[in-house]
């Protein structure tokens, strides 16, 4: 039963972590493409206020191709918020987790240095590692309330 209980861990640790790594591919996709084309829309907004400027165009389109790099603008900043999110996501199913415990307690400075410095660990190589097991016995309630409401 022990065996089948680590096992049963292993995976869903497994799962946890693939997951988050699709996710995070999945957002820099979605960031790739909306780069892409938030450089389009500004090349047609820049075609638009030249054509605008000889008078090849009337002023409402040049406004509207203005507006729509300006729409990929925030696109692109959605998207690149997501990758972000993914990645935080990625880094909290491996087990990192940079906020502390009592993070209540803490200034928004305090906090924030905290959190620079857990990043600056961590990028020279000191990975501060949870066991994952863990993580899935303290919240049993939630790990079973999200399998059922997957089902």
């Amino acid at each position: 039963m022990v065996e089948a209980r680590r096992l049963a861990s292993n995976m869903a640790t497994l799962a946890r972590v693939n997951l988050g790594w699709q996710q995070y591919h999945n957002s820099l996709d979605s960031l790739s493409i909306a780069q892409r084309f938030q450089a389009l829309d500004e090349q047609i907004a820049d075609f638009s206020k030249q054509a605008r400027a000889s008078r090849a165009i009337s002023g409402t389109a040049s406004l509207l191709n203005q507006a729509k790099a300006l729409n990929s603008v925030l696109s692109n900043s959605l998207a690149y918020a997501d990758a972000q999110d993914a990645y935080g996501g990625f880094l909290f199913s491996l087990g990192f987790n940079p906020v502390p415990e009592d993070y209540q307690r803490y200034d928004v400075d305090a906090l924030a240095n905290n959190l620079n410095e857990a990043f600056r660990q961590w990028s020279s190589g000191t990975l501060p590692l949870q066991d994952p097991a863990f993580w899935l016995e303290a919240q049993p309630e939630a790990t079973a309330t999200q399998g059922q409401a997957s089902l």
